[in-house]
């Protein structure tokens, strides 16, 4: 089983399977190949550390057009340790904690003294990026 570890909400292809690295707890069993988008170490030396994965690593997201123009979903199950992002909740619904670590999974800076609402905007603005 293939894995990609990113933290696009858009443009996936059909028949892969997506986590979100950020709530990444522990290598899932029957995967033998990980592609991790952007700076996560801590999945790259977990998958590292397991015989028989192979692990590649981007930089960024690739979305060619055909994909964007198709909204796609994610598939697959959600096995252990990771959520498919099919189930991640709204901005408008995040609590403070949780906008904070999208934004910290994203790599977007923000005020330490930012309040709730602040972070949703700031999720929201760099969605439409």
């Amino acid at each position: 089983m293939e894995l990609i570890y990113t933290t696009q909400t858009s443009a996936f292809d059909d028949g892969k399977r997506y986590r979100n690295p950020a709530y990444f707890d522990r290598p899932e069993p029957g995967v033998t190949k990980v592609t991790i988008v952007g700076d996560w170490p801590d999945v790259a030396k977990a998958y590292g550390a397991v015989e028989g994965v192979d692990v590649a690593k981007e930089k960024d997201a690739k979305v060619s057009a055909g994909r964007a123009g198709r909204g796609g979903k994610a598939s697959g199950g959600t096995g252990s340790g990771g959520g498919s992002q099919n189930n991640e909740k709204p901005v408008d619904e995040l609590t403070l904690e949780e906008a904070q670590e999208r934004l910290k999974a994203a790599g977007i800076d923000y005020p330490a003294d930012a309040d709730e609402a602040a972070l949703r905007e700031l999720l929201k603005a760099n969605q439409q990026a």
